[in-house]
């Protein structure tokens, strides 16, 4: 005890360091523990649910027209009719999104936002959690009946206010949904998000009924609870006997569909993703990077004191110290500085949370837990270890005699080896920085086949039809606007829904469509999609039986049919659209349409694209500036306002939201920014104390070679030497780890930069110069000393 006091007192002596050593530690260890915290939080996705390793989640997979396809959602019938004809299916449940970030109503018509989802009765008694009023399983199975969050109940006034208190949806007025009870807010880190539960029952007073539905409908999120010891291998000889009965399997064949499920387990619905997988791999070597970096760095600044403490560990020795005794005093000086250097990443953790939330789009509050509090204290307890037994070993070995003479250290290659190690890491992260960045901006400014730069839209759906006639002609009245135009319920990043395409009197389905439902006049021209051949659609036609389609179309049903003459002119029968299959309404093709990109980079629907006329305006608006500001989307705002008084008006800018599709690279960007720039400022700090250590333990070789007519420039290059020496290879070391991580970072991408070798050149000479810079401002003063002076002295 008396050990540990006299090193907190320490903390306060001069010449020791201590503000750099505890500066430094602390940043690593705030920066570090943070990444460490997240990328366990993410570890720890769903696993709170009981019996969580026996839930798996169902999705679909099989082949149409010769196409491969994996779907996560499935018709309506699957997941309950498991559960009633297979007895090792212990529960089934299944949800479909009805409406997000919708805004809904209370009865004195003030408005709220939330997310709806359509439940079925079973869903709680798959994922239990604490019900605060209302009995689910008969709520949810009540028509216009719902459950919502405590967080939707504490907006509507609380629990009490809530619950039998009547909402009514934007998209869906004149039906009024009955708030039955309230469930307490999920875990953050649960793949599952509900505000609103309405229940499956009342599916028929919102779209089509296809929650029994075995083929087609495939929207729901489904999932079963296997008995104990039964696993998805075990039940696929009676998944297989069941599907037969409810598949006709002779008439999928003619169609040319395959179709089978497959069952992820709850804990890898989120973990097992890719994109997790690799963040999550590259946020665990960021980390260790930067508490290693932190780590060495303190080793090398305390050891880097060595001659400076020799007189004192040697006079603890005659004293009676033990090596154990030494090791015992350089543990409770790293305790001690260990302690103050938590504090103040605590403190640094608290007064930049929001800036952590936004790096890693969770908050500390809920990253920083019990559970993640134990895998901390283990990670620090290891630190402190190291750091302290190192020092320890070194400051053992003192000899006594150094209480007598000066002590002079001759071994130097544990410290080129700390600084070798703090090099790579600082050039690994500064190199894939510099990709990370590269990509992102790419991503950002990347032309996906269509112009939207001046373009901004709003959806309103549930609105009257001329209202929204309307609306498209008294804008397109303003001046500043170019065009406007609408779409049925979707725009290109959106993603669109899938349709297959048969041939007029054949069953084998072709191929399946990313299918861009009814669009307006002028939408193509207004996103200035080129037409490659043929013609746009006729305009004013009330009932339109014309479909454009891409040249990925045209190519692909070319090559299934054997056309020679072209696509235009031909028909064509799409599902959904075509209505019923006896009779079915054929669609002409009029145009082929450049191909542009469906979704975003890293979430393309790389299939066949088509859309078809409306001449009455979808549900969303879309109009095309001569030149995007705030104030010119702010008066559009407000003319909507005056039309749809009812609705929540949002115009968004199109940019804008593109934009926003990429903030999971933003911040995975940000965060590499930050641990970068925190390593390398840590490794400029080592890479001082370095020098000065070198400078003084050179001090009097220098003078020597001053002497015999050594110059300034000479001093510098016997130093600069030294240093590359240990710093190229690092640098050459940390570019190879950058690009193997770059590599699997980027696989998620359709569309990447190049990672060419001028690229990491650059890079390792920048680094390079930024250290020379360090190591010669550092040494200019000793290389300047009379060395008349520093012999004399010596």
């Amino acid at each position: 005890m008396k050990t540990l006091i006299i090193a907190f007192r320490s903390l306060f002596k001069r010449k020791r360091n201590n503000l750099i050593k505890i500066a430094s530690l602390s940043v690593g260890l705030a920066v570090g523990l943070t990444l460490i915290a997240k990328v366990y939080y993410e570890q720890t996705y769903d696993d709170f649910f009981p019996h969580a390793k026996r839930i798996y989640s169902i999705g679909e997979m099989g082949m149409i027209g010769g196409q491969l396809f994996e779907h996560p959602l499935v018709s309506g019938g699957v997941a309950p009719g498991f559960a009633a004809e297979i007895a090792d299916v212990e529960a089934a449940t299944r949800f479909t999104f009805l409406a997000n970030e919708e805004t809904f109503y209370d009865k004195n018509r003030k408005k709220y936002k939330g997310d709806f989802t359509l439940a079925d009765s079973a869903l709680f008694s798959m994922f239990p959690v604490r019900i605060m009023s209302g009995n689910p399983q008969e709520i949810l199975a009540r028509p216009l009946y719902a459950m919502v969050s405590r967080k939707i109940a504490d907006m509507l006034g609380g629990l009490d206010a809530a619950v039998g208190q009547s909402i009514e949806m934007n998209s869906a007025p004149g039906r009024t949904i009955t708030i039955g009870g309230v469930f307490d807010n999920l875990p953050h880190n649960s793949h599952l998000k509900f505000d609103i539960l309405v229940s499956l029952k009342s599916i028929s007073n919102f779209m089509g009924d296809g929650s029994d539905n075995w083929i087609g409908n495939d929207r729901y999120r489904a999932y079963i609870r296997l008995r104990e010891g039964a696993t998805p291998q075990s039940i696929a000889p009676l998944i297989d006997e069941v599907v037969g009965r409810h598949h006709d399997p002779e008439m999928m064949r003619q169609a040319g569909i395959k179709l089978s499920y497959t069952f992820i387990p709850l804990l890898e619905v989120h973990n097992g993703r890719p994109e997790v997988k690799r963040t999550t791999a590259i946020l665990s070597v960021l980390a260790f990077a930067l508490i290693f970096t932190a780590a060495l760095n303190y080793v090398l600044i305390i050891v880097s004191s060595l001659v400076g403490r020799s007189k004192e560990m040697a006079v603890n020795k005659c004293y009676g110290a033990s090596g154990k005794k030494i090791y015992g005093k350089m543990l409770a000086e790293t305790f001690a500085d260990m302690t103050a250097g938590i504090v103040i990443a605590i403190f640094l953790i608290i007064a930049f949370r929001d800036t952590v939330q936004d790096l890693l789009g969770t908050s500390p509050g809920v990253m920083f837990n019990l559970r993640s509090a134990l895998l901390l204290v283990v990670v620090c307890a290891v630190v402190t270890l190291v750091t302290g037994l190192i020092p320890g070993y070194m400051f053992s070995r003192v000899p006594v005699a150094s209480a007598f003479r000066s002590y002079k250290e001759n071994k130097r290659f544990w410290k080129l080896g700390l600084l070798f190690l703090q090099i790579v890491a600082s050039g690994f992260l500064t190199i894939l920085l510099v990709i990370i960045a590269r990509q992102y901006n790419l991503m950002i400014n990347d032309n996906p086949g269509y112009e939207y730069d001046n373009v901004a839209y709003c959806s309103l759906p549930g609105t009257d039809t001329s209202a929204r006639e309307r609306a498209l002609d008294e804008i397109a009245r303003l001046p500043e606007v170019a065009a406007v135009s609408s779409a049925e319920s979707l725009l290109p990043f959106f993603g669109y829904p899938g349709n297959n395409v048969l041939l007029p009197g054949k069953s084998e389905e072709l191929f399946n469509i990313a299918d861009g439902e009814g669009v307006g006049d002028n939408f193509l021209s207004l996103f200035n999609i080129s037409i490659v051949n043929g013609k746009s659609f006729t305009q004013g036609m009330e009932k339109s039986n014309e479909i454009m389609v891409n040249q990925y179309f045209a190519d692909q049903i070319t090559k299934l049919t054997g056309w020679t003459d072209g696509v235009i002119g031909k028909q064509v029968v799409v599902t959904y659209h075509s209505g019923s299959a006896d009779n079915p309404i054929l669609f002409t093709i009029v145009g082929v349409y450049q191909n542009y990109r469906i979704g975003f980079i890293g979430n393309e629907q790389n299939r066949p694209s088509a859309m078809f006329y409306s001449k009455a305006p979808g549900n969303i608006l879309i109009f095309k500036y001569h030149n995007f500001t705030p104030e010119l989307n702010a008066k559009v705002a407000s003319i909507l306002e005056k039309i749809f008084p009812e609705k929540d008006i949002n115009v968004h800018s199109y940019a804008a939201e593109m934009k926003g599709q990429y903030v999971d690279t933003r911040r995975f960007r940000d965060s590499v920014l930050i641990g970068g720039a925190v390593t390398f400022i840590i490794t400029i700090i080592g890479l001082i104390a370095y020098i000065r250590d070198e400078i003084n333990r050179r001090r009097k070789e220098t003078a020597i070679r001053k002497i015999n007519g050594a110059t300034l420039a000479d001093v510098l290059r016997m130093f600069l030497h030294d240093i590359s020496i240990i710093a190229v290879p690092a640098l050459i070391i940390g570019s190879g780890i950058s690009a193997y991580i770059a590599l699997r970072w980027q696989a998620q991408f359709s569309e990447k930069i190049s990672l060419s070798p001028l690229l990491f050149l650059t890079c390792t000479l920048v680094i390079l110069l930024v250290i020379f810079a360090v190591v010669s401002l550092n040494c200019y003063k000793t290389a300047n000393e009379n060395p008349a002076i520093v012999v004399k002295s010596e």
